[in-house]
């Protein structure tokens, strides 16, 4: 009789370890040394922004992002962050007056990417986006787009 007691004990353990692992929702991680929730990143795809002067195309900017977001932030979300980022990415260097093509070692991609966080954040509606990185930001010419 003992046994059979020990085994059925044994068998609900082993249920409950289950039941817990499987359907109790986990808090997010948190990095223990620093008290900040773990971040995951994400890549964006490559986009190209036209970039107009003297009322013709002179070339495009190829730019790709990265983005931080808290882990298993992403799953609560309807809509990914990715798509409200290249736009704001899209509209604000398409319409910078400052971005000189020819030299772009001094534009401010500092700014550009605090001013994507904050846009971004602002279209979802809450502070998802913790950074943005720039992958790749490159100007190529309307003559080396066509050869």
């Amino acid at each position: 009789m003992k046994a059979l007691l020990l085994g059925l004990w044994a068998i609900t353990v082993a249920l409950g370890a289950s039941y817990a692992v499987a359907f109790v929702e986990t808090p997010a991680k948190v990095d223990a040394a620093a008290g900040k929730p773990a971040l995951e990143s994400q890549k964006t795809r490559v986009i190209n922004v036209p970039i107009v002067a003297g009322g013709a195309v002179r070339g495009f900017i190829v730019a790709q992002f990265a983005y931080t977001t808290e882990a298993g932030k992403m799953k609560t979300l309807s809509v990914s962050p990715e798509v409200f980022l290249l736009d704001e990415a899209f509209r604000t260097i398409y319409a910078d007056d400052k971005l000189d093509f020819l030299h772009l070692d001094k534009y401010d991609i500092s700014g550009l990417t605090k001013r994507l966080v904050t846009a971004t954040n602002a279209r979802l509606g809450e502070p998802v986006v913790h950074d943005v990185l720039v992958q790749d930001f490159t100007f190529i010419s309307r003559e080396e787009n066509e050869r």
